[in-house]
């Protein structure tokens, strides 16, 4: 993948993420004013972390969500402004993560117009986009530290599909529990358990490798890897959180994160 190329993959993501944002708000405040949001709803909490602490409140996973609409376009605007002329591969897989947030605003849809009361193809395909996106987040990490060195330099576009690849199979496959819907505005996940297994050992080992690469090269990199640990960290928060102060913690944490990761990793790569 040719910088240009690369430079031209961030502009639209760039772009779509400023205009999917806007129609997603837009078709939120529309249905909000004309009384088409269902908020008296029989759902299952999510976080289990904090739902013994703080109330379900339905604004609260509305601001969470919302929380993403800000961030990828923020974040989007400055790696490319930042990284334009750097041939950093650690940005390919973190493009990934941000897609996955991307998609993370498709669960504005469900309180709208009763969505989530039916087992609709829309519900059901909304669903599964959502989870390839949480796949993708997920390996993005273990992708970055077991990819992104320079001997895997020639292999990058292949590495980044097969990324993909793998998150469409999971998201089109994995089974979904369509007679509930939980408190952070998504599906039931079939094995729900297995997939948070999976997900938390992919991820410890994925960090670690991140610490244990990065830790042998400088303090910058080692930066970097507290960077990246946080804005995950946040970006489980705000995926999972059905109440106003997790939405804030967790909004917090990923911009702290993403921030600590970035700064790093721009100065080391124009260094």
């Amino acid at each position: 993948m040719t910088l240009k190329t690369r430079n031209i993959y961030f502009i639209i993501l760039f772009v779509i993420s400023i205009v999917f944002g806007l129609l997603c708000t837009a078709f939120f405040i529309v249905s909000a004013v004309t009384g088409h949001i269902d908020m008296n709803l029989d759902v299952q909490r999510q976080f289990t972390l904090f739902s013994s602490i703080f109330p379900y409140r339905f604004w609260g996973t509305v601001a969470a969500i919302f929380s993403f609409t800000v961030y990828l376009p923020v974040t989007m605007g400055f790696i490319y402004f930042g990284f334009e002329k750097t041939r950093s591969q650690e940005i390919i897989f973190f493009f990934a993560f941000l897609i996955a947030c991307l998609f993370e605003q498709l669960r504005l849809f469900f309180p709208l117009h009763g969505m989530w009361k039916t087992s609709s193809a829309s519900l059901i395909y909304f669903g599964r986009v959502i989870l390839m996106g949480r796949t993708m987040a997920f390996l993005s990490p273990l992708f970055l530290a077991l990819f992104s060195g320079p001997q895997h330099r020639m292999d990058m576009e292949r590495n980044f599909l097969i990324l993909v690849v793998v998150s469409a199979i999971v998201g089109y496959l994995f089974p979904l529990d369509t007679m509930i819907t939980t408190s952070n505005f998504m599906i039931k996940l079939g094995y729900g358990k297995m997939f948070g297994v999976c997900r938390s050992i992919i991820v410890i080992f994925a960090i670690i490798t991140l610490f244990v690469n990065n830790y042998s090269a400088d303090e910058k990199g080692l930066k970097e890897s507290v960077g990246f640990l946080l804005l995950f960290i946040g970006y489980l928060i705000l995926i999972e959180c059905d109440s106003y102060i997790p939405a804030g913690i967790g909004s917090a944490i990923l911009i702290t994160g993403t921030i600590l990761y970035l700064k790093p990793l721009h100065s080391r790569m124009w260094s």
